[in-house]
């Protein structure tokens, strides 16, 4: 049940518009801009969730999919980061 809700929460700040990248070359680790770091895994479930995907294979993008929030791949640390600004 925990994990539904830490799902939910990655579904939740998407649907809000909440920017995200992922960090540190291959570690794959994800954070939104106020901070929160959730696994590449988790983002991908609550991807799958929005988008109506599935458990199937896809050949769907993360930028394809949320072209607007997602900011990229950076080697960079996510402190580093200079996030872009909402537009109004």
């Amino acid at each position: 049940m925990e994990n539904n809700e830490h799902i939910q929460n990655i579904i939740n700040k998407i649907n809000a518009g909440f920017h995200f990248a992922l960090f540190e070359g291959s570690q794959m680790s994800c954070y939104f801009e106020d901070g929160e770091k959730v696994s590449y895994n988790d983002l991908w479930k609550a991807l799958r969730i929005i988008h109506n995907l599935g458990d199937g294979v896809h050949h769907k993008t993360i930028h394809g999919l949320c072209p607007d929030l997602y900011e990229g791949t950076f080697n960079h640390k996510f402190s580093k980061h200079q996030w872009k600004k909402k537009s109004v």
